[in-house]
């Protein structure tokens, strides 16, 4: 203690060290605050005596230890089934017998050989074949049956014969086509024959993985040369003809999360498409309120959409925007816009939740975002120099490299 006689501190005594922990322990019981042990040995309880549920008992409050790990030493093949797995093969299984029961009961005298139904090994092996077919290219089908020493491909003979491969590919469907509502039905559906494989694959695709915070939504293209109700042209897609398909995937991964097919103009109504699309995907994807970043291209982008994923769906959202959409503000949203002259040079405009920027590349970009303020970055860029090209940094709007970084998700997975 602190003596009268010297300002010399020599340290507490043990009497003193005793009194202040006891006045401590006070505080802890008077607080209800203590050591577990205490209570432990006081109820004569451990952790070891706590009830825990059983590994197959239901969880009412939806925690659950049962995580889907991949070990490291499964292949490709592993992976596929978990998507094209026994429950979409016995579908397929029954679907398939039930029209060529159908068939052969219409039309005996069209059949070459008896019908049997497909085990999942078979359909395995059909499926296989058609794989193989995508990357074995003929410019028949028949020429992978060829005995010819120049053509033959010995491992589908091997597999299964033609008069069979082409039985079960005649006959194949996915829905019940006897239940399928006529033109004219209010139930109408031009994707009535693929809705069951597509439902399935949706559902699985939500169920094997949760994506990492940047989405994107965009369209592609599936190459299709038969004649189709709803097939579209887009001279700008390697595929320039086929069926056009909105697909929601993950940024980072490429991970398709959802897909919707797009049965043209028809059939569903043209206002607001880009807005409708992308909220059904969110919504079919069960993304909604969770707070993730999507990426769009100026087809979908709009101030509604922007906004009402913000205010409604607890998304926040980036992306290029048509300087001509309603809602943008005219002073830097237009063709030529004042002060926007050189490469680096851009104007940021702010309202609630949306900041929209116009940027000079080669050309003006305009961009729209709930994730975004005015923060800038930097952008490499290949410039000549009088026949002297150097790469050089110019500043740009933190949301042209974030766009540019998670906007390709659906192209990669395209690939």
């Amino acid at each position: 203690m602190l003596s009268d006689e010297s300002d010399d501190f020599e340290g507490f005594t043990q009497a003193e060290v005793d009194e202040a922990e006891a006045r401590f322990q006070q505080q802890l019981q008077l607080y209800s605050i203590g050591d577990d042990s205490d209570y432990l040995e006081s109820s004569g309880e451990s952790d070891t005596d706590v009830p825990r549920p059983a590994s197959d008992a239901g969880n009412i409050d939806g925690w659950h230890e049962d995580f889907l790990i991949m070990p490291h030493d499964k292949s490709p093949l592993d992976f596929f089934k978990l998507f094209f797995n026994h429950v979409l093969l016995e579908m397929l299984i029954e679907q398939t017998d039930t029209y060529a029961k159908l068939q052969i009961e219409n039309h005996p005298n069209e059949n070459k050989m008896p019908w049997v139904r497909p085990s999942i090994p078979e359909m395995n092996a059909f499926f296989g074949l058609c794989f193989e077919m995508g990357i074995d290219r003929k410019p028949s089908t028949r020429m992978y049956w060829s005995t010819d020493s120049f053509l033959q491909s010995p491992i589908y003979a091997k597999t299964m014969s033609w008069d069979r491969f082409t039985q079960i590919m005649s006959y194949l469907h996915f829905s019940d086509s006897t239940q399928q509502p006529l033109p004219g039905d209010q139930n109408y559906d031009l994707l009535y024959k693929v809705k069951p494989l597509l439902t399935h694959f949706n559902a699985t695709f939500q169920q094997k993985y949760t994506p990492h915070r940047n989405i994107t939504v965009d369209e592609t293209m599936i190459p299709v040369k038969r004649r189709v109700q709803f097939k579209q042209y887009m001279p700008q897609k390697p595929h320039k003809w086929g069926v056009k398909v909105w697909v929601l995937a993950d940024s980072q991964h490429s991970y398709i999360q959802y897909v919707d097919i797009y049965p043209g103009r028809n059939a569903i109504p043209q206002t607001h498409l880009g807005s409708s699309v992308v909220k059904r995907c969110l919504e079919h994807s069960d993304l909604v309120g969770k707070g993730y970043h999507l990426y769009t291209d100026n087809f979908f982008t709009s101030p509604e959409l922007f906004a009402s994923l913000y205010d409604n769906f607890g998304i926040y959202a980036c992306g290029t925007v048509r300087y001509n959409r309603r809602g943008l503000p005219k002073d830097i949203m237009c063709k030529i816009p004042s002060g926007i002259n050189l490469r680096g040079d851009m104007k940021f405009r702010h309202k609630g939740s949306l900041v929209a920027t116009v940027w000079r590349d080669k050309k003006n970009v305009y961009t729209l975002s709930t994730i975004h303020d005015h923060s800038t970055s930097q952008v490499k860029r290949l410039v000549n120099n009088d026949g002297t090209f150097s790469r050089q940094y110019f500043e740009c709007p933190k949301a042209v490299p974030d766009y540019t970084c998670n906007m390709g998700g659906v192209d990669h997975a395209n690939q």
